[in-house]
């Protein structure tokens, strides 16, 4: 591998790129606030590291390469699905209920991801590298859905979301967005791949540029939450955001005891 082809240029500027992330989030000690997200930019860092070492001494087409590649791949897709629980527990964890509720979802939707790519990867010629590909195209979809749709729920109840923690997930939401339109697009002929490989590319710089934006300026101190409406003085405001919000909540937390 040339020192000055651009795959090889490509590779060493998203390793500078993603231990320049690694240096920010150990700067603004984001290992207390979301400890997934520090774990998978080391792994980005140190997989990444691996791989090249692997493929430049074995070669692409080795079977050295193909496990550690598909091994670690399926690592960092765990990683970034274990990134939007980390993200809903930083929001939702003082929410007993909506936390248990967006957790019972979560969990729902890991299993029938896994069983689903069991099922259809176990007649391919390949099958670990099929399942991780098939678990990584669900997940997109998945993370693109239920982000967005967090989003929506955050802005119509009103709760208090962070810049930084924001800013996150709108990179991890960029992404998968993009991931899921490299990969339905890719499966048309009409497409060229290599062009979409290359989108896949930059959809992940973009991702690690408003990560590293996010967390430029130190992290300010987590706001307090604030405490919700007794029952006395609960109907009187029935019809305002704070009510719905304590009252969603309520129910969730009932359900789920």
């Amino acid at each position: 591998m040339h020192l000055l082809d651009p795959a090889t240029i490509r590779v060493v500027a998203g390793l500078i790129a993603e231990i320049l992330f690694c240096v920010i989030l150990l700067q603004r000690g984001v290992q207390r606030r979301l400890p997934v997200l520090v774990t998978y930019a080391v792994s980005l860092v140190v997989l990444g590291m691996l791989r090249t070492a692997v493929l430049w001494h074995y070669g692409l087409r080795s079977n050295a390469y193909f496990v550690v590649y598909w091994g670690s791949q399926a690592l960092l897709v765990a990683l970034r699905g274990a990134i939007v629980g980390g993200l809903c527990f930083d929001i939702l964890g003082s929410y007993r209920g909506l936390w248990k509720f967006c957790r019972d979802i979560l969990f729902g939707f890991a299993v029938v991801l896994l069983v689903v790519a069991f099922i259809v990867s176990r007649q391919e010629i390949d099958p670990l590298d099929f399942f991780v590909v098939s678990v990584e195209r669900g997940l997109e979809f998945a993370i693109a859905g239920l982000l967005v749709s967090s989003f929506l729920f955050y802005r119509f109840y009103r709760i208090s979301v962070e810049k930084f923690v924001g800013r996150i997930a709108l990179g991890l939401c960029v992404y998968s967005l993009v991931m899921v339109v490299s990969t339905t697009s890719s499966l048309i002929p009409l497409f060229d791949v290599p062009i979409w490989r290359e989108v896949r590319y930059a959809g992940f710089f973009t991702m690690l540029l408003l990560w590293i934006g996010a967390l430029w300026k130190p992290i300010p101190a987590r706001q307090a939450i604030p405490a919700l409406l007794g029952a006395e003085q609960y109907d009187a405001v029935s019809f305002g955001v704070i009510g719905r919000l304590r009252e969603l909540n309520a129910r969730l937390e009932e359900m789920l005891r």
